[in-house]
């Protein structure tokens, strides 16, 4: 995976996948992750990349970002798709707390 480059904002919007995916408490979550995935595939599409495994790079972001991290691009991806605004108000309390702990 290391020698894959990809830009800024894929980064950003699977690392708020990942977010997303980890609010059990969200009672609608599959429906916004599936709206995320054609989101990002959409993304992936309209850019140059020449190959792309979700599933891999998913795995990549989840070891080299943090649950914060996680949640902040959540707010982002949310953000670029006009989503849901009681997701944002979920996941806002969970970063200030995080960041307390910090």
């Amino acid at each position: 995976m290391n020698n894959i480059k990809y830009d800024d904002d894929i980064k950003y919007m699977v690392s708020g996948y990942l977010g997303i995916k980890s609010l059990d408490e969200y009672e609608r979550k599959v429906y916004i992750l599936r709206d995320a995935r054609k989101f990002i595939d959409a993304y992936v599409e309209d850019s140059d990349f020449e190959s792309f495994d979700f599933e891999e790079f998913c795995n990549y972001i989840d070891k080299e970002y943090t649950y914060l991290e996680h949640l902040q691009d959540a707010l982002l991806l949310i953000n670029s798709m006009n989503g849901p605004v009681d997701l944002i108000l979920l996941i806002k309390p969970k970063i200030a707390k995080l960041k307390m702990k910090h």
